[in-house]
């Protein structure tokens, strides 16, 4: 039985021990049991309490037998196991769940944690997992519902799609009918019609052979023809001179010279496409323009250049006035610069007359005109004392004073000073006025030039006799010209200016009793008014001086005066 102390079995030793054990025990019992018999009383309650104890012991340990067994049956299902068993066959299953892996947090799936949180735990996954079928099989079960009605509602489009297939069926094999009828009635049309065809196409290739040919020889007919007219053209331009586009005033100013190969934004240099061979000096000043507009008439650009190197083609220039920050230099604009000449055989001729303000200090000084003249002839052109046909500008500066002192003595005539009579705003203002009308005139003249019909002999030569009668008129309106309308000058002057000629005025005799000074300025008054007038019949632009140094690539302040200097 478990629990049972095993019996021991010795020799003769183990006998004597025993006995001896035995006496002593008799003996001691002997003496308990004397003082037993004394306390028989006590000890009879004693024993009542032991057994009473022993009793419940005994119940409990039963009590606790039978719960380790339902504890041990509940676990394995078999209460005659022991608790190792049960132990071992707990851990056998957990560590099976462990190492399948389809529990969530499998490492507290230890017997350390308890049967019974295991078991929740479980409980708790099995719960999920049972709530997710469920739902998965609503899902399903919903899935198959719909299936059913698309399935219903498939077979019904089946259905109608086979009736209206049939229908189309039976249409088409109408149509079909129909076609074979159409083509066995139109096939004898149709071979006919065919056999024109051919003929007709063998006629109009016919006919489009002749008329390549024709067209072949009109075209070298038409070269021979244009040939001709452009050497009449050449020989009558010979003969008429400069056309009607090249004498309106400014036409020729507002044209640029050259243009723009390289510019970078922010750079200060750019370079040019005029060369060394094109008349292009060092120092030598340009305005810039948009390449997509026309020059204005006041001949103001976007920016200035300075050439500073030059080669035979192009040149490099810097840049003196840089232009706005929305309008940059780019590459294909205009420059300008009315010196330079446009043809490498003819320089461009300057008259220049009046006073000029040079240091822009509000008062003219004495070798003004002798600054500018000598500007033009540095950028290559040529200044001459006199207007006439061949004059290119005439830039006009202010009008010399017209109330002269009367005849006097010399010391007299040094001591005054010499009037003003005229303010650079007035002249300014009539040039400008002068430049606008000048500028329609152009515009709608090269308007009107911008179309060039195909002419023959004849129509040339009615050109010809048109001008040479336009000119006869000209002529006509030179010789009605009033003379200039300055009571003081004729005052001062012993004779007026007399008609010498069409178009030209006979300078006054000077009175040679004058002094010096008085002589000079009324020459220059006499030179200034020739030159304007005649500058106004032969249509030549006058620039004043702003406009001059516009023209010419400059800025009217420093850079001006700095050029002049030179």
């Amino acid at each position: 039985m478990a629990g049972a102390v095993p019996q021991q079995r010795g020799g003769s030793n183990a006998t004597t021990i025993g006995m001896v054990v035995s006496i002593i025990v008799a003996v001691l019992l002997l003496g308990v049991l004397i003082w037993l018999i004394t306390q028989q009383e006590q000890l009879k309650s004693n024993a009542t309490s032991a057994t009473a104890a022993r009793d419940q012991k005994s119940r409990e340990l039963d009590e606790l037998k039978k719960g380790a067994a339902l504890v041990i049956g509940g676990m394995t299902g078999n209460q005659n196991d022991t608790a190792q068993i049960a132990r071992d066959r707990l851990e056998a299953v957990l560590a099976t769940i462990r190492s399948e892996g389809k529990v969530a947090d499998a490492d507290q799936m230890t017997s350390s944690f308890g049967a019974v949180s295991v078991i929740e735990k479980l409980y708790q996954l099995y719960s999920s997992q049972l709530e997710t079928s469920e739902k998965l099989t609503a899902d399903f079960d919903k899935a198959n519902e719909d299936l059913k009605g698309f399935l219903a509602a498939n077979a019904e489009m089946q259905k109608k799609f086979g009736d209206d297939l049939a229908k189309l069926r039976a249409k088409v094999e109408e149509l079909q009918s129909a076609k074979s009828d159409f083509e066995q009635l139109k096939s004898g049309e149709t071979q006919a019609l065919a056999s024109q065809i051919s003929a007709k196409q063998d006629a109009l290739d016919a006919l489009r052979r002749d008329q390549i040919t024709m067209r072949r020889r009109l075209r070298e007919a038409l070269e021979k023809r244009e040939a001709l007219l452009g050497q009449q053209r050449e020989a009558l331009a010979m003969l008429r001179g400069p056309g009607a586009e090249a004498g309106q005033e400014l036409a020729i100013a507002r044209s640029g010279v050259g243009k723009v190969l390289r510019a970078l934004p922010g750079d200060s240099l750019v370079h040019i496409n005029l060369g060394r061979q094109d008349g292009v000096r060092l120092g030598m000043t340009f305005s810039v323009y948009n390449a997509d507009e026309r020059i204005p008439s006041d001949g103001r650009g976007k920016a200035h250049l300075e050439v500073v190197s030059v080669g035979r083609l192009t040149a490099e220039c810097r840049v003196t006035t840089r232009p706005s920050p929305d309008n940059p230099i780019l590459e294909g604009d205009q420059i300008g610069n009315i010196v330079m000449s446009r043809d490498k055989g003819k320089k461009q001729r300057f008259c220049i007359v009046g006073q000029f303000d040079i240091d822009f200090d509000g008062t003219p000084d004495i070798r003004g005109s002798e600054a500018i003249a000598a500007l033009v002839r540095r950028y290559g052109g040529e200044v001459v004392d006199h207007v006439d046909a061949m004059t290119d500008y005439v830039v006009v500066g202010l009008e010399p004073p017209a109330d002269l002192p009367p005849p006097a003595t010399e010391e007299v005539l040094k001591e005054e000073p010499a009037e003003e009579s005229a303010a650079p705003g007035d002249a300014e203002s009539e040039d400008a006025e002068a430049a606008d009308a000048d500028e329609e005139t152009t515009e709608d003249d090269a308007g009107a030039e911008g179309e060039e019909p195909a002419a023959d002999e004849d129509t040339e030569a009615t050109d010809e006799e048109a001008d040479t009668s336009e000119e006869e008129s000209g002529d006509d309106e030179g010789e009605e010209e009033e003379e200039p309308e300055d009571a003081t000058l004729n005052a001062t002057t012993p004779q007026s200016p007399v008609p010498a000629g069409p178009g030209i005025v006979k300078p006054p005799e000077i009175d040679p009793t004058t002094g010096p000074r008085t002589r000079r300025v009324v020459s220059e008054r006499q030179r200034y008014e020739e030159a304007v007038n005649r500058a106004m019949l032969l249509s030549i632009p006058r620039l004043p001086q702003d406009r001059f140094f516009n023209f010419v690539g400059l800025e009217s302040g420093r850079e001006a005066m700095r050029a002049l200097e030179q």
